[in-house]
């Protein structure tokens, strides 16, 4: 089952904590004596990702005689605890997933290799900016992920109402929601309560000229952002436009595709990262539509965060884990085998390769894009004092707020001061 946390795994925004890791930390893939690699992969996911993973570990194998690409997977929320207890026997795995939050702590402490002179391809290298720290690139992301909104477009056509037309403001979404409940009716409500979901929140601050961080790693929004952040989902709520009390509770506490009101049927728009289209609509009877997340004053609220690759800085065979890197972004072979199923490819010929015979939720996915060619912002990385703590603070203001039992005055203040306690600022 989708849930937030590797949800959040996919937009850079889920938890680890660095204590433990050391730069003592050494790569586990050792050389025979005719000098063959033996690689060690490690990933998290469920056995879908796992099986085009391991399909392209094999074709590493195929593509370089003698060497050998083993993987191994584990659920999110077991991931970075099995990491950090590699990390710390020195016995970190070659090939490493990672995100936006643990790629700087892994970078502050000495355990990933500079991967500046792997050859990628025609890779954007706009992409490549989310994983970079003080100018170098320890992190090579899988592609783009953005915010878009998603609906289910039966219940759309049942209200008479027509999608906002793009670009469309936050405002007007949420007008648009209102009058979906009150078209509706039934207990099915306009919108889901996003108030928890930090991929939402970094792009409602990009549309507003903010983010979360800045690039020099200090906090770039300020408590005011925060406040006007509950101020709109409470509005919404004393609305009619999203559930109140426990109707919104567990996607309020957890998040995830399965316990998401339009899963559920009693909500018409939620909004999630575009890599997750698929993963929404495997679970959801109902065809769901694409549309641009809203704008700001600012503009478009689009922004693309670190989930991707690295290499450990102690690896035995550096050079055969730049080679396996150069084949999942470059080969079209990998490019078959990937599909959409970690990112939006930030490679033309990647992306030619995928929408080649696409059908069902990949055939949307790729209309949305034609469409719409968006070009995200880069989210600067977390500094690595914050760990999961964004995830963490937006749930319990986003909770009290629900429960009414703090105003969204309050929940901002509270948001703001445990962020900026935690960012030393």
């Amino acid at each position: 089952m989708i849930t937030r946390r590797n949800f959040l795994a996919a937009t850079g925004l889920a938890s680890l904590s660095a204590a433990g890791l050391t730069a003592c930390s050494g790569g586990s893939a050792g050389g025979d004596a005719k000098g063959a690699a033996n690689l060690e992969v490690i990933w998290w996911g469920a056995d879908d990702r796992a099986a085009i993973t391991n399909s392209i570990l094999g074709l590493y194998g195929k593509k370089y005689p003698g060497n050998t690409a083993k993987g191994q997977f584990l659920p999110f929320g077991d991931y970075f605890n099995k990491l950090n207890t590699l990390a710390a026997s020195n016995s970190l795995p070659d090939i490493i997933q990672l995100n936006l939050p643990n790629l700087a702590a892994y970078v502050k402490n000495g355990l990933l290799l500079d991967l500046g002179d792997v050859d990628l391809g025609d890779y954007a290298k706009a992409s490549l900016e989310t994983g970079k720290i003080d100018g170098k690139l320890y992190g090579i992301n899988f592609g783009y992920q953005y915010l878009t909104v998603m609906y289910n477009t039966e219940l759309v056509t049942k209200s008479g109402l027509s999608v906002p037309k793009d670009p469309a403001d936050w405002n007007a979404w949420g007008d648009f929601g209102v009058e979906l409940a009150k078209k509706l009716g039934n207990g099915v409500y306009g919108m889901s309560d996003n108030s928890a979901e930090s991929n939402t929140w970094a792009s409602w601050l990009t549309s507003r000229g903010k983010g979360l961080f800045s690039t020099d790693g200090k906090l770039a929004h300020d408590e005011g952002d925060a406040v006007a952040w509950y101020q709109y989902w409470s509005g919404l709520r004393d609305r009619g436009a999203i559930a109140s009390g426990a109707e919104s509770q567990t996607y309020v506490s957890n998040g995830g595709a399965a316990v998401d009101p339009l899963t559920t049927g009693k909500a018409v728009v939620s909004m999630s990262p575009i890599v997750q289209f698929q993963g929404y609509q495997k679970v959801n009877k109902i065809p769901l539509g694409l549309a641009p997340c809203p704008i700001g004053p600012s503009g478009r609220g689009e922004v693309n965060a670190f989930f991707g690759w690295g290499i450990s800085s102690k690896t035995k065979n550096p050079q055969a884990a730049k080679e396996f890197l150069n084949l999942w972004f470059t080969d079209p072979a990998a490019f078959k085998e990937l599909g959409l199923d970690r990112a939006i490819p930030a490679s033309q010929k990647q992306l030619d390769t995928v929408s080649q015979g696409a059908t069902g939720a990949i055939k949307t996915m790729l209309g949305f894009m034609d469409s719409y060619k968006i070009s995200p912002a880069s989210q600067p990385a977390s500094p690595p004092s914050i760990g999961s703590k964004v995830q963490d603070s937006l749930t319990r203001a986003a909770e009290a707020v629900l429960a009414k039992k703090l105003s969204p005055e309050q929940a901002g203040a509270q948001y703001f001061s445990e962020i900026k306690a935690a960012a030393g600022e």
